[in-house]
């Protein structure tokens, strides 16, 4: 049986499945990078590699509050 990330943003419930993830980070510095869609909130060091970090309020209008770099 396949397990979920369930998060809130914005009031809105979410849910990803686990396989589409690679680990959940709590609280990376995100550096900006230009030229990139909004949902793009930046890119931060996780193990030795570049990850990409997405902003969730991106998707869904705008309703999430926290703020996209630390």
């Amino acid at each position: 049986m396949a397990g979920y990330l369930n998060f809130t943003c914005g009031g809105d419930e979410f849910l990803v499945p686990s396989q589409a993830l690679k680990g959940v980070v709590e609280g990376p510095v995100l550096v900006p990078v230009p030229l990139v869609p909004p949902v793009v909130a930046g890119i931060f060091n996780w193990k030795g590699r570049l990850q990409t970090g997405l902003d969730p309020s991106a998707l869904t209008g705008g309703r999430c509050t926290a703020p996209r770099f630390a």
